[in-house]
């Protein structure tokens, strides 16, 4: 083999390992990539279920609230008439509201730590 030949031969090595370098370099970062666009999209989803959760339980506290003012509405107007409040069944209606309002509150406050964990 001739001078020229091995500088050729020596060459075409090099071209070779260089491609296979950038052939493994470039599937490492299609691969890194592909794995934090999966991280991106997981992170927005639960972004999005975050926000939707702190919506949905804004507007349970707002109910939560408006069923107090029943409550305390109906007690009070009991209250100037002298009646049992204890034995009035609007009033145990109210209070069950009450209390089915605040225990779907309290079940969308553990979605919401759920989702920020």
């Amino acid at each position: 083999m001739g001078y020229w030949e091995e500088i050729k031969d020596a060459f075409a090595k090099g071209i070779d390992l260089a491609k296979e370098g950038i052939k493994e370099g470039a599937d490492t970062v299609v691969q890194k990539t592909k794995e934090g666009a999966g991280v991106v999209v997981k992170k927005t989803k639960e972004g999005v279920t975050y926000a939707q959760l702190k919506a949905k339980l804004l507007f349970k506290h707002s109910e939560f609230r408006d069923a107090l003012a029943d409550l305390g509405d109906a007690v009070h107007d009991l209250y100037k008439e002298s009646k049992d409040i204890y034995a009035d069944t609007h009033v145990k209606q109210l209070i069950e509201k009450v209390n089915a309002v605040e225990d779907e509150c309290k079940k969308i406050e553990s979605e919401i730590q759920a989702v920020g964990k």
